[in-house]
C-alpha cells in the first residue's frame, strides 16, 4: 500500500476530533513535525493542515510560506491552497505568495496569483511580481494577472502600463482581461485611450465590445474616442453597437457630435441598439426622453 493510503495518526487523530479547535501546544508541535519530514506526503498534510483556521496565526503564516519554497510541488500547492482561504499576516504571506508567482508549476503560480488577487491593496507590495505574470507562458496565468490588478487603482501607473502594453496579446482571452481590468481602473487609465481605439477594429467581435464599454468607463480625450464610438455604430454585432452607443452616452456632453449618428441608431433592427441609442441621447442631451428631439420609431 503507498503511503497516501495510510496517512500519520496525526492526520487520522485530526480528521477525527470534530474539527474542535486545537490547542497550540499539542498541534504546532505535530505540525512543526510533519513540515520537517522527508517525506512528501506529511510535507503536503501540514501544508493543508496549517491553513485550517480562516485567519493565520503567525507560526501558520511562516511555515506556509515556507512550505512554498517545499522541493516537492504537491506540498507548495498544498501551501498556495491554503493562503488562497486564508488571511492575516500579509507581511509574511504576501513576499511568500510574491515569489511563487515564479514557481515552475503552473498550478502553484495560479494558486499564488489568485491569493494575492484576494488580498486587494494589502498585496501592492507584490505589483512588479505581478505585472511580470502579464508575460507569462501560461495565457491562463496572464489573463488572471490582469484581472488581477484591474480595478485596483492603488497599483497606479505601473499597472496601468503594464495592462495597456498587455492588451496587444496573441491571446484572445488575455487581450479582453486586460481591456476589461483598463476598463476597471476607469479614468485613471487615460493614457491607455489610444490603444482601446485601436482595439475597436479588432476582427474578434467580443474584443471590439470590451474595447467600446471600457472607453465607456475611462471616458477620456472624447476627441478621440466619440468620433471611434461613432465608427462602430454600424459594427455587425449588434451587442457591440448596443455597447457603443451605452459608451457614448457616457461622455454626455462632449459627445453631442455623436447625436446624428445616435437618431439612425434608433431605427437599428436589434431592440437593444434601440433602447441604448435613445438612452444615450437622453444621457447627451441631458433631458428626459419624451423631450428629446429625436423620436424613436413608431413599431
Amino acid at each position: 500500500m503507498s503511503k497516501e493510503s495510510f496517512p500519520s495518526l496525526f492526520v487520522i487523530w485530526f480528521l477525527t476530533s470534530s474539527f474542535q479547535p486545537v490547542s497550540e501546544a499539542g498541534s504546532v508541535m505535530d505540525l512543526d513535525r510533519l513540515s520537517g519530514s522527508r517525506d512528501n506526503f506529511d510535507r503536503r498534510i501540514a501544508a493543508e493542515l496549517r491553513g485550517e483556521r480562516p485567519r493565520l496565526s503567525k507560526g501558520a503564516a511562516v511555515a506556509l510560506a515556507n512550505a512554498l519554497k517545499d522541493s516537492a510541488v504537491s506540498v507548495r500547492r498544498a501551501a498556495a491552497g491554503e493562503l488562497l482561504r486564508t488571511s492575516g499576516r500579509e507581511k509574511v504571506t504576501v513576499p511568500a505568495l510574491a515569489a511563487a508567482l515564479d514557481d515552475l508549476d503552473s498550478q502553484v503560480r495560479i494558486l499564488s496569483l489568485r491569493a494575492l488577487h484576494r488580498k486587494g491593496p494589502l498585496a501592492k507590495k507584490a505589483l512588479p511580481q505581478m505585472t511580470k505574470s502579464l508575460k507569462d507562458s501560461n495565457h491562463r496565468i496572464r489573463a488572471l494577472a490582469a484581472q488581477s490588478l484591474g480595478g485596483l487603482t492603488c497599483y497606479g501607473t505601473p499597472a496601468i502600463t503594464a495592462l495597456t502594453k498587455a492588451a496587444e496579446d496573441s491571446s484572445e482571452e488575455v487581450k479582453i482581461a486586460c481591456i476589461q481590468a483598463l476598463g476597471n481602473i476607469g479614468p485613471r487609465a487615460e493614457v491607455s485611450t489610444p490603444i482601446l481605439i485601436a482595439k475597436l477594429e479588432d476582427s474578434s467581435s467580443a474584443v471590439r465590445l470590451a474595447a467600446a464599454e471600457s472607453l465607456g468607463a475611462i471616458k477620456a480625450m472624447p476627441e478621440l474616442s466619440v468620433p471611434a464610438l461613432i465608427g462602430i455604430l454600424k459594427d455587425s454585432d449588434d451587442n457591440v453597437r448596443a455597447t457603443a452607443a451605452r459608451s457614448l452616452g457616457q461622455f454626455r456632453r462632449h459627445a453631442e457630435s455623436a447625436l446624428p449618428s445616435l437618431a439612425e441608431s434608433i431605427k437599428d433592427d436589434s431592440p437593444q441598439v434601440r433602447v441604448a441609442a435613445l438612452n444615450a441621447i437622453r444621457r447627451i442631451e441631458k433631458r428626459p426622453l419624451l423631450g428629446s428631439r429625436w423620436k424613436a420609431p413608431r413599431e
